[in-house]
Protein backbone atom coordinates (compact mmCIF):
# COMPACT_ATOMS: atom_id res chain seq x y z
CA UNK A 1 0.00 0.00 0.00
CA UNK A 2 1.43 3.81 -1.14
CA UNK A 3 2.61 5.75 1.98
CA UNK A 4 -0.86 8.17 0.55
CA UNK A 5 -3.42 5.34 0.69
CA UNK A 6 -2.24 4.25 4.25
CA UNK A 7 -2.62 7.83 5.06
CA UNK A 8 -6.35 8.20 4.11
CA UNK A 9 -6.97 4.64 5.29
CA UNK A 10 -5.74 5.33 9.39
CA UNK A 11 -6.67 8.96 9.50
CA UNK A 12 -10.25 7.91 7.98
CA UNK A 13 -10.85 5.08 11.39
CA UNK A 14 -13.58 5.94 13.41
CA UNK A 15 -11.52 5.90 16.87
CA UNK A 16 -8.35 7.76 15.01
CA UNK A 17 -11.54 10.27 13.95
CA UNK A 18 -12.94 10.67 17.52
CA UNK A 19 -9.42 11.05 19.11
CA UNK A 20 -8.93 14.26 17.07
CA UNK A 21 -12.31 15.39 17.84
CA UNK A 22 -11.60 15.40 21.31
CA UNK A 23 -8.19 17.00 21.18
CA UNK A 24 -8.40 20.37 22.09
CA UNK A 25 -5.00 21.56 24.15
CA UNK A 26 -2.71 22.93 22.71
CA UNK A 27 1.40 21.87 23.00
CA UNK A 28 3.88 23.77 25.34
CA UNK A 29 5.33 25.10 22.28
CA UNK A 30 2.50 26.15 20.22
CA UNK A 31 1.09 27.85 23.17
CA UNK A 32 4.65 30.15 23.15
CA UNK A 33 4.78 30.22 19.73
CA UNK A 34 0.80 31.55 19.80
CA UNK A 35 2.07 34.29 22.46
CA UNK A 36 4.70 35.33 20.46
CA UNK A 37 2.92 35.98 17.30
CA UNK A 38 -0.37 37.35 18.87
CA UNK A 39 0.11 41.17 18.26
CA UNK A 40 0.53 40.29 14.66
CA UNK A 41 -2.14 37.49 14.02
CA UNK A 42 -4.80 39.94 13.21
CA UNK A 43 -3.06 40.98 10.37
CA UNK A 44 -2.12 37.75 9.02
CA UNK A 45 -3.76 35.58 5.98
CA UNK A 46 -3.23 31.78 7.58
CA UNK A 47 -2.97 28.24 6.03
CA UNK A 48 -3.31 25.53 7.97
CA UNK A 49 -1.76 22.58 6.65
CA UNK A 50 -3.20 19.27 8.20
CA UNK A 51 -5.92 20.63 10.16
CA UNK A 52 -6.82 17.21 11.54
CA UNK A 53 -10.13 17.63 14.00
CA UNK A 54 -9.39 21.57 14.22
CA UNK A 55 -7.63 20.99 17.53
CA UNK A 56 -5.42 24.11 16.64
CA UNK A 57 -7.76 25.85 14.42
CA UNK A 58 -9.64 26.46 17.16
CA UNK A 59 -7.03 28.57 18.20
CA UNK A 60 -5.84 30.65 15.75
CA UNK A 61 -8.73 31.16 13.05
CA UNK A 62 -10.85 33.86 14.87
CA UNK A 63 -7.54 35.57 15.43
CA UNK A 64 -6.26 36.15 12.13
CA UNK A 65 -7.49 38.07 9.44
CA UNK A 66 -8.40 35.49 7.07
CA UNK A 67 -7.70 31.69 7.84
CA UNK A 68 -7.77 28.56 5.39
CA UNK A 69 -7.29 24.62 6.35
CA UNK A 70 -6.59 21.75 4.35
CA UNK A 71 -5.82 18.10 4.77
CA UNK A 72 -5.38 14.60 3.13
CA UNK A 73 -8.71 13.40 4.47
CA UNK A 74 -12.08 14.16 3.77
CA UNK A 75 -13.13 13.12 7.36
CA UNK A 76 -11.17 15.32 9.05
CA UNK A 77 -11.93 18.25 6.50
CA UNK A 78 -16.00 17.41 7.07
CA UNK A 79 -15.18 17.48 11.17
CA UNK A 80 -14.09 20.73 10.59
CA UNK A 81 -16.75 22.14 8.63
CA UNK A 82 -18.80 20.54 11.40
CA UNK A 83 -16.87 22.52 13.82
CA UNK A 84 -16.81 25.26 12.50
CA UNK A 85 -19.36 27.23 11.05
CA UNK A 86 -18.90 30.70 8.67
CA UNK A 87 -17.34 31.20 5.30
CA UNK A 88 -16.34 28.29 3.62
CA UNK A 89 -12.61 27.44 4.71
CA UNK A 90 -11.44 24.28 4.48
CA UNK A 91 -11.20 22.22 1.79
CA UNK A 92 -9.92 18.54 0.48
CA UNK A 93 -5.68 18.95 -0.48
CA UNK A 94 -2.73 16.76 -0.34
CA UNK A 95 0.19 19.05 1.00
CA UNK A 96 2.42 18.40 -2.27
CA UNK A 97 0.36 20.18 -3.98
CA UNK A 98 0.55 23.79 -3.21
CA UNK A 99 0.48 25.34 -7.11
CA UNK A 100 -2.71 26.97 -7.09
CA UNK A 101 -1.79 28.82 -4.18
CA UNK A 102 -0.09 32.32 -5.33
CA UNK A 103 3.17 33.17 -4.59
CA UNK A 104 3.31 35.55 -1.25
CA UNK A 105 -0.11 34.38 -0.26
CA UNK A 106 -0.18 33.87 3.20
CA UNK A 107 1.44 35.52 6.07
CA UNK A 108 1.61 32.38 8.16
CA UNK A 109 1.64 28.50 7.44
CA UNK A 110 1.32 25.74 9.86
CA UNK A 111 1.94 22.37 10.32
CA UNK A 112 1.62 20.71 13.34
CA UNK A 113 1.64 17.42 15.04
CA UNK A 114 4.30 15.92 12.61
CA UNK A 115 2.49 16.44 9.59
CA UNK A 116 5.89 16.88 7.33
CA UNK A 117 7.47 13.89 8.30
CA UNK A 118 4.97 11.98 6.45
CA UNK A 119 6.63 13.52 3.17
CA UNK A 120 9.91 11.41 1.74
CA UNK A 121 13.32 13.24 2.07
CA UNK A 122 12.89 14.82 -1.85
CA UNK A 123 8.99 15.38 -1.16
CA UNK A 124 10.44 17.57 2.27
CA UNK A 125 12.60 19.59 0.12
CA UNK A 126 10.37 20.48 -2.54
CA UNK A 127 8.13 21.00 0.27
CA UNK A 128 9.85 23.61 2.29
CA UNK A 129 10.57 25.65 -1.04
CA UNK A 130 6.81 25.92 -2.17
CA UNK A 131 6.46 26.69 1.78
CA UNK A 132 9.14 29.98 1.09
CA UNK A 133 6.84 30.74 -2.28
CA UNK A 134 3.47 30.79 -0.79
CA UNK A 135 4.41 32.90 2.30
CA UNK A 136 4.90 36.68 1.82
CA UNK A 137 8.42 38.55 2.63
CA UNK A 138 9.05 38.47 5.90
CA UNK A 139 5.91 35.49 6.62
CA UNK A 140 6.29 32.89 9.55
CA UNK A 141 6.29 28.92 8.78
CA UNK A 142 5.95 26.94 11.74
CA UNK A 143 6.24 23.08 12.04
CA UNK A 144 7.09 20.33 14.40
CA UNK A 145 9.34 17.32 13.17
CA UNK A 146 10.21 14.26 14.68
CA UNK A 147 13.87 14.17 16.68
CA UNK A 148 16.57 11.95 15.26
CA UNK A 149 18.52 12.34 18.66
CA UNK A 150 15.43 10.58 20.63
CA UNK A 151 15.99 7.49 18.66
CA UNK A 152 19.14 6.41 21.24
CA UNK A 153 16.05 5.74 24.23
CA UNK A 154 12.78 5.61 21.82
CA UNK A 155 13.38 1.48 22.69
CA UNK A 156 14.67 1.40 26.04
CA UNK A 157 13.20 -0.78 28.25
CA UNK A 158 12.73 1.99 30.63
CA UNK A 159 10.22 3.54 28.23
CA UNK A 160 8.35 0.74 27.73
CA UNK A 161 7.85 -0.39 30.64
CA UNK A 162 6.16 2.57 32.61
CA UNK A 163 2.78 1.14 32.01
CA UNK A 164 0.78 -1.09 34.67
CA UNK A 165 2.77 -4.58 35.05
CA UNK A 166 -0.50 -6.26 33.29
CA UNK A 167 0.60 -4.40 29.85
CA UNK A 168 4.05 -5.35 29.85
CA UNK A 169 3.84 -9.05 27.59
CA UNK A 170 1.54 -6.58 24.95
CA UNK A 171 4.42 -3.47 25.61
CA UNK A 172 7.18 -5.58 24.96
CA UNK A 173 5.97 -7.25 22.04
CA UNK A 174 5.19 -3.98 20.33
CA UNK A 175 8.52 -2.82 21.41
CA UNK A 176 10.13 -6.42 19.80
CA UNK A 177 8.18 -5.55 16.66
CA UNK A 178 9.58 -2.10 16.25
CA UNK A 179 12.68 -2.94 17.10
CA UNK A 180 12.75 -5.61 13.54
CA UNK A 181 10.89 -2.70 11.11
CA UNK A 182 13.35 -0.09 12.35
CA UNK A 183 16.45 -2.33 12.58
CA UNK A 184 18.61 -0.55 9.82
CA UNK A 185 17.28 3.05 10.26
CA UNK A 186 18.49 2.35 14.41
CA UNK A 187 21.82 0.61 13.56
CA UNK A 188 22.52 4.35 11.28
CA UNK A 189 20.34 7.15 13.55
CA UNK A 190 23.57 8.09 15.22
CA UNK A 191 25.67 9.22 12.31
CA UNK A 192 22.51 10.43 9.74
CA UNK A 193 20.72 13.42 9.13
CA UNK A 194 17.84 11.77 8.65
CA UNK A 195 15.94 8.07 8.96
CA UNK A 196 12.32 6.55 8.16
CA UNK A 197 10.84 5.37 10.94
CA UNK A 198 7.78 3.29 11.47
CA UNK A 199 6.58 4.40 14.96
CA UNK A 200 3.17 2.38 15.04
CA UNK A 201 1.26 5.57 15.74
CA UNK A 202 -2.65 4.45 15.92
CA UNK A 203 -1.63 0.89 15.35
CA UNK A 204 -0.42 1.53 11.72
CA UNK A 205 3.37 -0.39 11.07
CA UNK A 206 3.14 0.53 7.30
CA UNK A 207 3.26 4.37 8.59
CA UNK A 208 6.76 6.31 8.13
CA UNK A 209 7.42 9.15 9.38
CA UNK A 210 11.17 10.83 8.97
CA UNK A 211 13.42 11.71 11.96
CA UNK A 212 15.23 14.62 11.44
CA UNK A 213 18.52 16.12 13.36
CA UNK A 214 17.97 19.22 14.19
CA UNK A 215 21.13 20.77 12.78
CA UNK A 216 20.09 19.58 9.27
CA UNK A 217 16.41 20.93 9.61
CA UNK A 218 17.52 24.12 10.49
CA UNK A 219 19.91 24.07 7.35
CA UNK A 220 17.25 23.00 5.26
CA UNK A 221 15.40 25.81 6.30
CA UNK A 222 18.47 28.19 5.54
CA UNK A 223 18.09 26.59 1.81
CA UNK A 224 15.17 26.92 1.03
CA UNK A 225 15.61 30.71 1.78
CA UNK A 226 14.16 30.83 5.42
CA UNK A 227 17.30 33.23 7.02
CA UNK A 228 15.89 33.28 10.52
CA UNK A 229 14.79 29.95 12.52
CA UNK A 230 14.01 29.79 16.10
CA UNK A 231 13.60 25.91 17.92
CA UNK A 232 11.19 25.49 20.76
CA UNK A 233 11.28 22.54 23.20
CA UNK A 234 8.10 19.90 23.31
CA UNK A 235 8.50 19.32 26.75
CA UNK A 236 9.56 22.71 27.90
CA UNK A 237 7.76 24.99 25.24
CA UNK A 238 11.03 27.28 25.63
CA UNK A 239 12.97 28.85 22.79
CA UNK A 240 16.57 26.87 22.35
CA UNK A 241 19.66 28.33 22.03
CA UNK A 242 22.70 27.77 20.33
CA UNK A 243 24.30 24.38 21.87
CA UNK A 244 20.88 23.42 22.98
CA UNK A 245 19.68 22.81 19.45
CA UNK A 246 21.83 19.73 18.32
CA UNK A 247 21.71 18.30 22.23
CA UNK A 248 18.19 18.40 22.77
CA UNK A 249 16.54 15.00 23.02
CA UNK A 250 12.51 15.36 22.70
CA UNK A 251 10.76 13.45 20.60
CA UNK A 252 9.92 16.14 18.05
CA UNK A 253 10.31 20.11 18.05
CA UNK A 254 8.77 23.03 16.84
CA UNK A 255 10.41 25.34 14.47
CA UNK A 256 9.62 29.17 13.46
CA UNK A 257 11.34 30.32 10.19
CA UNK A 258 10.94 33.42 8.34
Amino acid sequence: MSQTLTLLSTYSKDDVVAYYAGYVDLQKPEETILRLLSPRLSAMRMLEVGVGGGRVTQHFAERVREYQGIDLCPRMVDLCRHRFSGPERFSVRDMRDLDSYDSARFDLLLITYNTLDHLSEAERGHFLREARRVLSPGGHFCFSSHNIACLGGWLSLRNWLRSKPWRWPRRLRERAHLRKLNRQALERHASADCVVITNGTHGSYEMRSCYVRTTAQVRSLNEAGFDQVRVFSLDSGRELHAAEIPAAKDRWLYYLAS
